[in-house]
């Protein structure tokens, strides 16, 4: 047993006072609402910072959580008034040592009062095993204990505090005074409501374990729910861990001393979000007065709230994206889009300074070189974007789809993973080569863990039951290693992995791709198609990948569709994107995904387009017929569409139920000359 425990034990017989002139409060610091949030605006989309109307008076310290076996409770530490104590118990903390241990004496300093709660010297075992001691520190005995402060314990020797610590239950500012051996160092006080955690620490019973034997350090050992003689690890107070905790959640903490809650009264009118401390308030729609309530709550469950007013209004229109300049190839539609707040609203683009007849919608499309403005107007009044210059080149290497890989659900029957490409293009002959891949167990080393243990790839001509090419294991092929280094594809696990692999070689047409799992295997699977003509030997003449599509399960979380895909060449590509559920359902296809929603993200991870209903979108429908696209079945219907003119680079496509829904979808990229 160490020399403060043995020391510590005969405090009952010291009662000397000594009052400081420091003076610390008895009661710990409620939380409180600082200040009245003041009334609110939202044209648009407003963020309140929280941290600004909440807190604890008086707290401006670090804060440590203590998490036990009857709540968890805060304390602020005190730096001011005793910096060796603090960084003494905060070197602890980072170590963890106050980890999984025991409150190990509850004892009274007096015969009826005086009580401390003791703790951080021995681990959560049986038997309690020593906490590892760090060098011992200088006493600091600036502040009294009064209730609901923590000290340092230590032996006769003042300046022997290490790891042991004690919380002090009543006031105990006379009787571990500076006349008891120079006092003992407070370095924090209990905020909130934690003091009813500690109070319900300190009612659990005691029980003196000693047997008579004075080196026995648990003489006032509080155990709960003990039935037998015998005491087992659940009677111990459990004291789970000691962390350092912001006051204020940040966006993706996993504690914090306070959460919030917010309600909007009119949700139709005004939403309200959360991200940490911020508060989002989203205007919808119409205009008029609501208000908003904020409930901040601590760790013992604590809470206070405010009310404050919020005017929801008409905005002028405020451009969120602007259209962008681009190059492309002369006489392919571009697509120019703007995305504004301020519903509803109406829009006009610009050529040259010059309306166009009839171009008011959100997107435009054009065929000709120009300065393309557009604007956008509401009862509040209007905005013009800034101007998008299109640039027509004649290009021996313009943009086109180079690549397409899609990542989902793949087994057996329904689930197969089917994709669909087509080779070939206005004016183009002679051969293509291209590298097609199923991967499944490569998958596993890349941090995906229900993986498709042993895919199979069979490659289908249009119209025909007749596979063309087929792989199951690749088996370290020279040519598809080859082919992959100079595409860039990542390389596969091993020569001997299950994964598979093909080099197809064609003059053009319409294929299908279909990776099936070994026997009733399933598991997420990826398929890939890369275009293996060299850049350098590209010409205007070369086959070329004109669509590509995809049909799978849409699950939830990793087992989503994704589509990843790459724009290759000197200027940019129109693509139309489609995430199709509903039409699939008019086609004979059952489970089909009832609700799609398609996003599309840049190398970067940012969002370059979304949508959840196509609506019948007139120009959608015009280039679908255009390039043959299969008709959507109703301008009502809930499939998701984008027609986008993209910049070289790698983009992804992601298909996802709305409301975590799952189903069969189509994922689809066409080629829009």
């Amino acid at each position: 047993m160490s020399p403060s425990i043995m020391t510590f034990l005969r405090l009952t017989s010291v009662l000397a006072a000594l009052l400081l002139t420091a003076t610390l409060r008895a009661q710990a610091p409620a939380l409180a609402v600082t200040q009245p949030v003041p009334a609110q605006t939202a044209p648009v989309p407003t963020t309140l910072n929280l941290t600004s109307y909440f807190g604890y008076s008086g707290v401006t310290g670090t804060i440590v959580q203590f998490d036990t076996d009857l709540g968890k409770f805060n304390v602020e530490l005190l730096y001011n008034a005793a910096p060796l104590s603090v960084a003494n118990f905060l070197n602890y903390v980072s170590n963890s040592s106050y980890n999984d241990t025991i409150f190990h004496r509850s004892a009274k300093l007096s015969g009826t009062g005086n009580q401390i709660l003791q703790g951080g010297g021995y681990t959560y075992a049986i038997p309690p095993d020593f906490v590892v001691h760090k060098p011992a520190i200088p006493l600091e005995y600036n502040l009294p204990n009064a209730r609901g402060t923590i000290a340092f314990a230590r032996t006769s020797d003042p300046n022997s505090a290490t790891s042991e610590w004690f919380i002090n239950v009543n006031d105990n500012t006379t009787v571990l005074g500076a006349s008891n051996g120079g006092g003992y160092a407070v370095f924090g006080r209990v905020i909130g409501g934690g003091m009813t955690v500690v109070d319900a620490l300190a009612a659990v019973p005691v029980y003196d374990l000693t047997g008579g034997n004075a080196a026995n350090p648990f003489s006032s050992l509080p155990l709960q729910n003990l039935s037998t003689s015998a005491v087992n690890l659940e009677n111990l107070i459990h004291v789970r861990s000691v962390a350092v905790v912001p006051l204020y959640p940040t966006a993706g903490s996993s504690a914090s001393v306070l959460g919030f809650s917010a309600v909007s009264a009119n949700p139709a009118l005004l939403s309200v979000g959360l991200s940490g401390s911020t508060l989002t308030m989203t205007p919808g729609a119409g205009s008029g007065f609501t208000t908003v309530t904020v409930t901040a709550t601590d760790a013992e469950g604590a809470s206070v709230q405010t009310t404050f007013n919020v005017t929801v209004g008409p905005q002028v229109p405020a451009i969120t994206t602007q259209p962008t300049s681009v190059t492309v190839p002369t006489g392919m539609a571009t697509v120019l889009r703007v995305s504004a707040l301020g519903a509803p609203l109406n829009y006009q683009w610009k050529k040259d300074g010059t309306a166009i007849t009839g171009e008011t919608r959100s997107s435009l499309v054009v065929n000709t070189a120009g300065s393309y403005t557009v604007t956008v107007q509401n009862g509040a009044g209007s905005v013009t974007s800034d101007a998008a210059v299109v640039t027509a080149v004649t290009s021996t290497n313009p943009g086109r789809l180079s690549n397409l890989s899609i990542r989902t659900d793949a087994g057996t029957a329904d689930q197969t993973l089917i994709v669909g490409f087509v080779v070939g293009g206005t004016g183009t002959s002679g051969s293509k080569a291209l590298l097609l891949r199923g991967v499944g167990p490569t998958l596993g080393g890349l941090g995906v863990a229900s993986f498709l243990p042993d895919p199979t790839l069979n490659v289908y001509a249009s119209g025909s039951s007749s596979v063309v090419a087929t792989n199951n294991n690749w088996g370290g092929d020279v040519n598809v290693t080859a082919v992959g280094t100079a595409v860039g594809a990542f390389p596969l696990a091993s020569a001997i992995s299950k994964d598979a692999a093909l080099v197809f070689n064609t003059t053009g047409g319409v294929y299908t791709a279909q990776v099936v799992g070994a026997g009733v295997s399933t598991g997420v699977a990826l398929a890939e198609i890369y275009d293996a003509t060299p850049p350098g030997d590209y010409t205007l003449s070369t086959p070329r990948l004109t669509n590509a599509s995809a049909r799978a399960q849409v699950g939830l979380g990793e087992h989503v569709l994704i589509a990843g895909f790459v724009v290759t060449g000197d200027t940019a590509r129109t693509l139309l994107i489609r995430g199709l559920g509903p039409t699939l359902t008019s086609l004979g296809v059952t489970n089909a995904l009832a609700n799609p929603r398609l996003d599309l993200f840049n190398s970067s991870g940012d969002t370059v387009a979304s949508n959840d209903d196509w609506a019948g979108d007139v120009t959608i429908k015009n280039v679908s017929a255009t390039i043959g696209a299969t008709a959507l079945v109703s301008d009502s219907s809930q499939d998701a569409v984008l027609l986008v003119t993209l910049p070289p680079g790698v983009y992804t496509a992601q298909v996802s139920g709305v409301g975590a829904t799952t189903g069969v979808a189509l994922a689809e990229v066409y080629e829009v000359q």
